[in-house]
């Protein structure tokens, strides 16, 4: 057993998954865009069904608000691929997993695809 509880299948797609902890966190998360006055726009272009989002990120958290602004706004989750050293700290893990957050598996990326499900992925584009 981990020191935080979390167990090896909670990255895996679905598994970690709360939606009480998800729809907590990412009221959260409103309100810390609101002060940042942080905007996520077009909405109105998510497909109905599955998709892949690909974008690029600064320091990596910042993806936290298209995931906020997707799940209060439509009810949705954008399943978010994590690098691989997340699932290595305890706790981070377990928020990371619960607000729908998993390994950046070809699996997972399959799985929920499979079920119709958004995917984003971010990666951090270096300059030369």
């Amino acid at each position: 057993m981990s020191i935080d509880g979390f167990s090896p299948e909670e990255k895996q797609a679905f598994e970690g998954f709360s939606p009480k902890w998800a729809s907590r966190f990412y009221g959260c998360v409103k309100h810390i865009a609101s002060a940042l006055k942080i905007e996520v726009e077009g909405l109105e272009n998510l497909p109905k069904k599955r998709a892949l989002l690909v974008a690029n990120h600064g320091f990596g958290w910042e993806a936290i608000f298209p995931m906020g602004t997707v799940f209060n706004s439509t009810g949705r989750t954008l399943w978010t691929l994590g690098e691989h050293l997340w699932w290595e700290v305890p706790f981070v893990r377990c928020l990371a997993a619960a607000v729908g957050t998993v390994d950046g598996t070809p699996e997972n990326v399959d799985r929920l695809l499979s079920a119709e499900q958004l995917v984003a992925r971010t990666m951090r584009l270096l300059s030369r």
